[in-house]
């Protein structure tokens, strides 16, 4: 209890709200319906995402997995293995935001510093053209600057991808990086 009260307490100096009742560790039921690709969401962060855009409409908000349910690749240690599987899971997820939440998702990233899969990068621009966010923008890998090469050599890569980003990459940058013309980010 007195954990959860000092998290209470840092999410309303966070964010100016002034209500206890702000749940921190409860899954939004609202999400059930679309499938599983919300129960990892808790309210407040749903909650604080909503409060920042209410307050700024301009920000730009970035979803990033650090983890997969293990159904989205087949019951083994990637998603990879399943590119479509885990290509609808991050639709269904874009769709709770917006529809549950009305949160439109600016970028979406693949895997917290992991590898990447250009075939679920690939299908993921096709999903998400094809199911109403065209907007929403892919921000690959999250690990290191390896992606740039494939991409320079994979049209369909260069087209999905919209910017290159590493994890901690400090302040270099690999020279395909910079040949692929896509802004170079510190993606975590």
């Amino acid at each position: 209890p007195e954990l959860r009260q000092r998290l209470v307490s840092a999410a309303h100096a966070l964010t100016g709200a002034r209500s206890p009742d702000v749940p921190l560790a409860t899954v939004d039921a609202r999400c059930l319906p679309l499938g599983r690709a919300c129960l990892g969401v808790v309210r407040s962060e749903w909650y604080l995402l909503k409060e920042a855009k209410s307050r700024n409409p301009a920000i730009l908000t970035y979803g990033l997995s650090w983890a997969w349910p293990a159904w989205t690749g087949n019951f083994t240690n990637s998603p990879w293995n399943a590119p479509a599987k885990a290509a609808n899971y991050t639709i269904n997820w874009l769709r709770c935001a917006r529809d549950s939440h009305s949160v439109d998702i600016d970028y979406v990233g693949s895997w917290n510093e992991r590898s990447y899969s250009a075939d679920y990068l690939k299908l993921l621009r096709r999903e998400l053209d094809s199911n109403g966010f065209p907007s929403t923008r892919i921000v690959a890998p999250d690990s290191n600057w390896g992606i740039a090469g494939d991409m320079l050599t994979d049209p369909e890569l260069m087209d999905a991808v919209d910017i290159v980003g590493a994890h901690y990459p400090g302040m270099t940058s690999s020279s395909d990086a910079i040949k692929t013309g896509k802004l170079l980010a510190a993606s975590e």
